[in-house]
């Protein structure tokens, strides 16, 4: 008996434990300010696709100059400042990459683009988005 009572708690904890996990899954994550860094002897574009818990919600394209930065804030739009679950899609030339940020807070972004590698850099605030 004292056989079968533990083979039955063991079964049940790890189904019982993935429950919690789903429960605690809520994600905040929201944006704040992003830098685009040409690192190019090349003017790129940076086409850059948010989803927001898997729908396309926003897209914009930047032109950024040889060995230059553009930065720009991004919370204080709709679309950027809903908490959730955002997915971040980024082609440069014929490079790609793609991010999902489901901690909660607020994240500052940096995307590096170099030939041949986009690197994507994040600070998280925390709650609050710095103005």
């Amino acid at each position: 008996m004292r056989r079968r009572a533990f083979v039955t708690a063991t079964a049940t904890a790890p189904i019982a434990g993935s429950g919690c996990l789903v429960i605690l899954d809520s994600p905040e994550a929201r944006f704040g300010h992003f830098s685009l860094i040409n690192d190019d002897r090349k003017l790129r574009e940076f086409h850059i696709t948010f989803e927001r818990d898997g729908t396309r919600i926003h897209e914009l394209t930047r032109r950024v100059p040889s060995d230059d930065i553009e930065g720009f804030r991004v919370n204080h739009e709709e679309w950027a400042s809903k908490l959730s679950r955002y997915t971040l899609s980024i082609a440069v030339a014929d490079d790609r990459n793609d991010v999902t940020y489901t901690e909660d807070g607020c994240h500052d972004l940096i995307l590096n683009y170099r030939p041949g590698r986009i690197g994507i850099y994040s600070h998280n605030h925390g709650e609050e988005c710095e103005m």
